[in-house]
């Protein structure tokens, strides 16, 4: 009578060795006295898997389900069979596999791998369908806490779709919510793809309470003010003057452009009937300009401030120095300051990079005496 149970734990002591000819025919011979063996069948599968007929493989763990379907081994088998093959056949049988083996699963870890497996493979299969099964997992007692594991994959899944199906953009949705409310999980790229959802669904006041949220969380990220200024009214004029006037503080030049550039087109849409934005946009192109790295940027910032009358001038000169000595145009910028000297406008920031050095150290030194209370650290040599 042959001893089964002493058989097994030879064959598994085998597959552990990678001896698979010895448990290939060990499997078989427990096979002979007991046909629907469910782990002599994994053995099997995975003996011939390695050392073959690899494709009677699958075989082997088909007749090892049908005799335990819930017990995951056998799955398991399958799965590293049809990793193996690259053809769209073998991808879509993946996507049933992994499905089967997310229930079947107890551990964690794995469930969270095939979650992530699954995702990778919708282009094979329904995208719904597999957000859907992935979905269910958050609320799997099995997952626990690891549950923004899961909403990360899903959300990676749905930016990868620019046109989702209503139900799956819901998905997305609560996705993103539940990843931002998690202190663990939320991030500044979670905060701004919630933002932009609500933005596309019309939510502005969702938006604005969602931006100012993010504001306070990441303060150094202006993507964040961007929607807040966004959120108040698609069209507000002076949103995107303000807007502009932040980038321009924070040094961000195209975005500064393109914001200024927005708000011009909106005053121009009412006959620039408001001076006093007009005024403010006057000042501000030029302010925009001296902060290029573009030259060209530069003699277009000296045209601008040439046409413009005295006082615009005056609000102007801190932004003309700094263009000038840009340009190297020393004695023009000399010039300027003396002027500046002589004038009430505040001014609390340099007029030139760090570091550029001028034709001599006059002009410099003829700046620091104007106002006193610049940084002068700023103003080293090297």
């Amino acid at each position: 009578m042959t001893d089964v149970k002493a058989l097994l734990k030879e064959a598994r002591e085998a597959i552990k060795n990678k001896d698979y000819e010895t448990s290939l025919k060990l499997s078989k011979l427990i096979l002979r006295a007991d046909k629907t063996n469910y782990m002599a069948l994994v053995f099997l599968g995975l003996s011939l898997q390695e050392i073959g007929p690899a494709e009677q493989a699958p075989k082997a763990f088909q007749k090892a389900i049908e005799s335990n379907s819930t017990n995951p081994l056998a799955w398991t088998g399958l799965i590293n069979y049809y990793e193996k093959i690259d053809t769209i056949d073998s991808k879509k049988e993946l996507i049933k596999l992994y499905s089967t083996a997310i229930d079947l699963e107890t551990s964690e870890k794995k469930i969270i791998e095939y979650c992530e497996k699954l995702a990778k493979l919708y282009d094979y299969g329904d995208i719904t369908d597999i957000s859907k099964k992935i979905f269910c997992c958050c609320k799997n007692e099995k997952i626990g806490e690891s549950n923004c594991a899961i909403f990360g994959i899903l959300v990676n899944l749905f930016e990868k779709n620019a046109d989702l199906p209503p139900v799956l953009q819901n998905m997305y949705e609560e996705c993103l919510l539940h990843l931002i409310e998690n202190k663990e999980s939320s991030n500044a790229n979670y905060y701004s793809a919630y933002l932009n959802l609500l933005y596309k669904q019309k939510k502005y006041e969702d938006l604005l309470c969602h931006a100012e949220k993010m504001h306070k969380l990441f303060e150094t990220d202006t993507i964040s003010l961007v929607w807040i200024f966004t959120s108040l009214r698609p069209g507000l004029l002076h949103a995107w003057v303000l807007l502009a006037r932040v980038y321009v503080k924070l040094n961000l030049f195209e975005e500064a452009t393109q914001s200024y550039l927005t708000a011009d087109k909106l005053l121009q849409s009412i006959n620039y009937s408001n001076k006093v934005l007009k005024e403010l946009l006057d000042v501000l192109s030029i302010e925009i300009l001296s902060k290029s790295s573009k030259e060209e940027d530069w003699d277009k910032a000296l045209e601008l401030y040439n046409v413009k009358n005295s006082e615009l001038k005056k609000k102007c000169l801190a932004f003309v120095i700094r263009v000038n000595i840009n340009l190297e145009k020393h004695v023009e910028a000399k010039l300027l300051i003396l002027d500046l000297k002589s004038s009430d406008e505040p001014w609390h920031q340099p007029p030139f990079p760090k570091n550029r050095l001028t034709a001599s150290g006059e002009i410099r030194s003829s700046w620091l005496r104007s106002k006193d209370h610049i940084d002068l650290t700023f103003f080293k040599i090297d």
